[in-house]
């Protein structure tokens, strides 16, 4: 008797993690946990069909970080909280900084070096498969090399800086060794353990940057220096528009009715009726100001009752 041997292969599906609705993201923006870092406020809108220039040039001296809730070969899309509203906004890769997604050397050794961290803006330059960056914080800015296949746009943030202990003017790369890093201000730094005489191994760490190196014991000091952030914003107005009252929670929709947004707190906004209890609203970012949709249940008999998303 001839016996048929059958060989079962048993293939598993992958399991996806699952996204989070568009209605929890503007709920909750902590369920996103990866941001990008916007260097140029250029083309945006609600959806890549509506998106249109903005003439609000740069955010200005530092790239600003949102969070990156989808994004396609050519395109990111966040999420932007402003004039009391959180809103959905396409906006073109190339308008995007580079980073990284983990530490990574750019100068030195791993004894005593300079590490880029997640959400580092980095200036890029040259060809090939290692290129010319250049990165800051408030106490050190350098130069070094990258490997371009480290580069990325989207990150996870860095832990919270780490305050120094101590400031000095300059790293070096060894006991007597050649400079690593020269600040024009003091630098931040914290004593690690492992000294020798005269000498102290020394960490510098911000949201941005990690270097580890030699200071003279000397040169140490404990006098510490205090960088102040800048901020910005803008503001319009409209004449012969209407407005309605938007309780907190009210869903702001695209055109096709896909949940874009969510009005933060009560307050008017300009506003057009388009009859049937919908109306297209105006909502104010850093690009100038959007459209989107909101629905009155009511359909305009009595008090609006706005559609909600929370």
């Amino acid at each position: 008797m001839r016996r048929l041997l059958v060989l079962m292969l048993a293939t598993w599906p992958a399991v996806a993690a699952a996204r989070p609705s568009w209605k929890t993201v503007v709920e909750n923006p902590g369920v996103v946990r990866d941001r990008v870092l916007v260097a140029r406020y250029g083309n945006a809108g609600v959806t890549p069909a509506t998106m249109t220039p903005s003439d609000h040039g740069s955010p200005g001296a530092s790239p600003v970080a949102y969070p990156l809730v989808q994004e396609t070969t050519d395109r990111l899309r966040i999420l932007v909280e402003h004039e009391d509203a959180r809103l959905l906004l396409w906006i073109d890769r190339a308008d995007a900084a580079w980073t990284v997604a983990r530490p990574t050397l750019v100068l030195g050794t791993a004894d005593a070096g300079v590490w880029a961290l997640p959400g580092a803006a980095l200036t890029i330059s040259g060809d090939g498969g290692r290129v010319a960056v250049h990165l800051a914080d408030d106490d050190v800015a350098l130069d070094g090399t990258i490997a371009r296949s480290a580069l990325r746009h989207r990150y996870r943030p860095s832990p919270p800086p780490r305050e120094g202990t101590h400031s000095v003017r300059t790293i070096a790369r060894a006991p007597d060794g050649p400079p690593l890093v020269t600040g024009d201000q003091p630098i931040g730094v914290t004593v690690r353990a492992g000294g020798v005489p005269g000498w102290a191994l020394v960490e510098h760490r911000s949201g941005q940057v990690r270097v580890v190196g030699w200071a003279r014991t000397s040169e140490l000091s404990d006098e510490l220096s205090l960088s102040l952030g800048t901020g910005g914003g803008f503001g319009y107005g409209m004449s012969d528009t209407d407005r309605v009252m938007l309780d907190a929670g009210a869903c702001l929709f695209d055109e096709q009715g896909a949940i874009v947004g969510v009005q933060t707190a009560r307050g008017q906004r300009y506003a057009y009726d388009l009859g049937g209890g919908r109306w297209s609203v105006y909502v104010g970012t850093n690009w100038g100001l959007h459209t989107a949709y909101v629905q009155d249940r009511n359909r305009g008999q009595g008090d609006a009752a706005w559609a909600r998303c929370r």
